[in-house]
């Protein structure tokens, strides 16, 4: 599909490429779990399910994030660029290279030449004053000025160019949104997230951000659930110690929500959508939190679980979410124990074998069976060891 607007002498167009597909209604049902041993699950009965549509999807994996690799594709593709979607990109593909790699994604030929090309985008959309709005001439939002600021600082973090004195205007804004005291959750969440991306800035004023951060963390509960997560892993950063953060996790931790092996965040409040709030992005900044904060809490895999299961068939259903998401995921694998250097992986429907492979390092395989075939399996239960 193309589309061409023009405007006097001004001339923009995309095009994007559209699927044409069977009108239908697809459903889809994902388990995910980790064995020692073998194990057997149950396929529901399949006899109403069109033989022609559909299949069934196994992967096995050393990493109990198996599928990362569906999110990074997600921003690999995303053919849109405002200031949240280049940060939602840039961030990820910098932090994840290594896994991407391991778990078999094709990343953009030159991913160091497209980071910087997505800096000097993000660059474009600067106002005078160093703030940042949606797009270039945008109205500049607080929110959108920490998350950009936040990339730049990631893009710097990794050895792309960012102009000091472009990151000494990102202080100086960052700083001011934490020095108005917030008179709403959302201007409490703002603060919250200033917070976050100066603490470990060179040149942050740490005494007065731990001042305010202390502030923040007198009423805990007035805040959203994902400016706790957020408040949470500044603490960590400015180095408050464990005891004086204890009530902010107890506070995150009596907000999740456990259902057999998994967790997720339950936000009582109200959402505040011009921050891009939403479940799945609250999760992964909680995950991200309690890493920082406690490496070995017994919530990490329950929630890093929560998370995978509320992927979509393409991912997550927002950059922000698979941004954020994959971040998480992330820092979690690496509080893990290495992964073995070979794992043997079987799998089988009734008879017919649908997977055998050895797994080393951080490694992943998937199979796929057509839905005639798994039709005719007539409810085999699916071993797998």
């Amino acid at each position: 599909v193309g589309v061409v607007g023009r405007d006097g002498r001004a001339l923009d167009g995309a095009t994007v490429a559209v699927a044409v597909e069977s009108p239908v209604t697809l459903e889809a049902s994902a388990l995910s779990g980790s064995t020692s041993g073998a194990v057997a699950e149950a396929v529901a009965g399949l006899d109403a399910l069109r033989p022609d549509v559909g299949d069934l999807e196994l992967t096995v994996s050393t990493s109990p994030v198996a599928g990362l690799a569906v999110g990074l594709e997600q921003l690999v593709d995303y053919p849109h660029g405002c200031t949240e979607q280049t940060v939602s990109r840039l961030v990820p593909l910098l932090a994840l290279r290594d896994l991407a790699g391991a778990l078999g994604v094709t990343l953009p030929p030159d991913v160091d030449g497209a980071s910087r090309q997505a800096v000097t985008r993000l660059l474009d959309h600067r106002s005078p004053d160093g703030r940042f709005g949606l797009w270039p001439g945008s109205r500049p939002s607080p929110w959108l000025t920490t998350y950009a600021y936040w990339g730049l600082a990631e893009a710097q973090r990794r050895g792309l160019p960012v102009d000091p004195a472009v990151m000494a205007e990102g202080r100086a804004a960052l700083s001011d949104t934490v020095a108005h005291a917030p008179d709403s959750p959302a201007a409490a969440a703002e603060a919250c997230f200033a917070l976050d991306v100066l603490a470990p800035l060179p040149g942050a004023a740490v005494v007065h951000a731990r001042t305010v951060a202390r502030q923040l963390l007198a009423a805990p509960d007035a805040l959203p659930l994902f400016a706790r997560a957020l408040l949470l892993h500044a603490l960590v950063d400015l180095g408050v110690d464990a005891a004086e953060r204890a009530p902010l996790l107890r506070s995150i931790e009596s907000s999740l929500h456990v259902d057999g092996a998994t967790a997720r965040a339950v936000e009582a409040g109200p959402s505040l959508d011009d921050q891009l709030d939403s479940r799945a992005r609250t999760s992964a900044l909680v995950l991200r939190a309690l890493v920082a904060a406690a490496p070995a809490h017994p919530l990490r895999e329950p929630l890093a679980r929560g998370l995978v299961a509320d992927r979509g068939p393409k991912g997550w259903r927002t950059t922000q979410e698979t941004a954020w998401a994959l971040l998480a995921l992330d820092a979690y694998r690496r509080t893990l124990p290495p992964p073995p250097s070979a794992l043997a992986a079987r799998a089988a429907l009734g008879p017919a074998s649908l997977l055998d492979v050895t797994l080393a390092g951080v490694e992943e395989r998937t199979a796929r069976l057509p839905m005639a075939d798994l039709v005719a399996a007539a409810g085999a239960p699916l071993h797998i060891e």
